[in-house]
């Protein structure tokens, strides 16, 4: 749309999730069976979570207005270096939307970087989004977590990582939970930036 409307300039894209940093500690996760989910919980964005049965979900975030089916539950609100303290095990949930086809959250997560993730990711725990997803796309690309193609699947995809198998990706998010917990992404835009401007110097006049 922009270059219709006459715009061409360089671009940057950012190639990878936002970072997350924290003074907390650096953990190792556990391994457990519990799916964890934090953010905006309005019933707009998660109200799916409603609908999820057989999986023992743990929600955060700021308020909730609709009732969870049981074994999940609702955790309370924290702020970020404090709840980055309580996700240390199991899995992180990225999903959005209200169970309806027509959620303009699902053609967001198309192309956005989710905020879950850099949290996720600075825990330590195993994400797991949709395979249509921006996010979802990358984890596949970088075997740093899992995939699923719709949010009934999520309680087999649970069934089938045991102790080994989440040892294993977890150690190839250890390399990401290090990079966003120190700016690596926000420096390489950076960098990106500086060189886009030392080729085209006339951007800068």
């Amino acid at each position: 749309m922009l270059k219709k409307n006459g715009l061409h300039v360089p671009t940057v894209i950012q190639r990878g999730p936002f970072d997350f940093l924290t003074s907390s500690p650096l953990n190792s996760p556990q391994y457990a069976n519990i799916v964890n989910y934090a953010g905006n919980i309005s019933k707009t964005k998660a109200g799916f979570l409603a609908t999820l049965r057989n999986v023992h979900l743990v929600v955060y975030g700021k308020g909730i207005d609709f009732r969870l089916q049981n074994p999940a539950y609702y955790a309370g609100k924290y702020d970020n270096d404090e709840l980055i303290t309580k996700l240390d095990s199991g899995f992180g949930l990225l999903w959005d939307g209200d169970c309806s086809s027509k959620s303009p959250f699902k053609d967001y997560e198309k192309y956005n970087w989710q905020y879950k993730l850099s949290l996720y990711l600075a825990t330590g725990i195993v994400p797991i989004a949709d395979s249509a997803s921006n996010v979802g796309k990358w984890l596949k690309k970088t075997n740093c977590g899992l995939v699923i193609s719709d949010i009934t699947d999520l309680p087999e995809m649970i069934k089938t990582i045991d102790k080994t198998a989440y040892n294993t990706l977890y150690q190839k998010i250890r390399t990401q939970q290090i990079r966003v917990r120190n700016g690596y992404y926000i420096k390489s835009i950076v960098s990106d930036v500086a060189d886009l401007m030392a080729t085209n110097k006339d951007l800068v006049k």
